[in-house]
């Protein structure tokens, strides 16, 4: 595999790799590297005669449409980047960097109990990876907030499996959260992960897309309503969420095969959400479609760097709209 980039200034390199987001360094490429594996980016310099290779962990895919072209995102820990500042003659780091989340999730109903703090009933994964859960709670959890859980770590499992976790994200209005774990045994790793595994290919065995749901979010009811009749007179069924965190929560839930979103939202905007679905293994593959009444040349770009396979400017045309989805959703059958 053959990763490749080719600069003509060593501090447009810099800037694109550090500036705002180092992790989102985005590579044009035909190859399709599994998230979380670590290969060789090849960097061309106009002023440096020799090529400088290093090695970056993937940590998004996105797969070509009309607009934009095939590739993945990559991130660089703190190591990969001094060596990158040496080689270019730049100055010292200026704090550390955060590393990629990249376990590989399935969509599955786990039973959990919360222990510490205690819930009456017994409640329900939505989502498993083997360092942590999407789950529904009826607790009013916060961000940060360390709690213990009783989990069955497959649906076949008798005994419960006690952890400790981190909250990561909690959503009051959707009743749901994502756990971190905290010291997971790796026997109770080796059981999510074979788990996961069976999951998955169920999943390769449902590929009639079309029949799945499509999510629609927006802040602005009318708009709202009015995709969603659009829609659903042309076959689709609709799912619809009125703030950034109750889309993410549906998208986790749903895994739809398409996300039509606004970018400006309460709570969590369309670029964090597309971002973070381009980041997730169990998410990547998912279409969005980005509709905005931000000007166009600006929704080219924002559309561009948060990885979205698309882009509608309001006022939407709904001949537009819908014909854009059948192509997209016809191409992923």
């Amino acid at each position: 595999m053959a990763l490749r980039l080719s600069y003509g200034d060593r501090y447009r390199f810099w800037h694109d790799l550090v500036a705002g987001y180092h992790d989102r360094l985005f590579i044009q490429t035909d190859e399709r590297p599994p998230l979380g594996e670590r290969v060789p980016v090849t960097v061309s310099l106009d002023q440096v005669a020799v090529p400088v290779v290093f090695r970056a962990l993937v940590s998004g895919h996105r797969r070509g449409s009309r607009r934009f072209p095939d590739g993945v995102w990559v991130r660089i820990d703190e190591r990969e980047l001094t060596k990158l500042r040496r080689f270019l003659g730049l100055g010292a780091p200026r704090g550390s960097y955060q590393p990629a989340r990249h376990s590989v999730r399935a969509h599955l109903a786990l039973p959990v109990r919360f222990v510490d703090p205690e819930a009456e009933e017994e409640t329900e994964t939505r989502n498993v990876s083997e360092t942590g859960i999407f789950v529904a709670t009826p607790l009013p959890l916060q961000t940060g907030q360390s709690v213990v859980v009783d989990l069955k770590t497959s649906p076949e499992a008798e005994s419960w499996t006690r952890v400790t976790a981190e909250v990561a994200w909690a959503s009051k209005k959707a009743r749901s959260a994502g756990l971190r774990f905290i010291d997971p045994s790796p026997l109770m790793r080796a059981e999510l992960n074979e788990a996961i595994v069976h999951a998955l290919e169920g999943r390769l065995d449902r590929k009639s897309k079309h029949l799945q749901p499509i999510l629609v979010a927006d802040d602005d009811p009318v708009v709202l309503d009015l995709v969603k009749q659009a829609l659903e007179k042309h076959g689709y069924e609709v799912h619809t969420a009125s703030d950034g965190e109750e889309a993410f929560a549906l998208i986790r839930e749903l895994h739809p095969p398409l996300v039509l979103m606004d970018i400006l939202m309460p709570e969590m905007d369309g670029t964090e959400i597309c971002r973070a679905i381009r980041g997730d293994a169990e998410l990547t593959d998912i279409l969005v479609i980005f509709i905005s009444a931000l000007e166009a040349e600006a929704l080219h770009v924002v559309a561009e760097e948060s990885g979205a396979t698309d882009y509608l400017p309001k006022p939407l045309h709904f001949t537009e709209l819908v014909d854009m989805m059948g192509t997209y959703l016809r191409r992923d059958e």
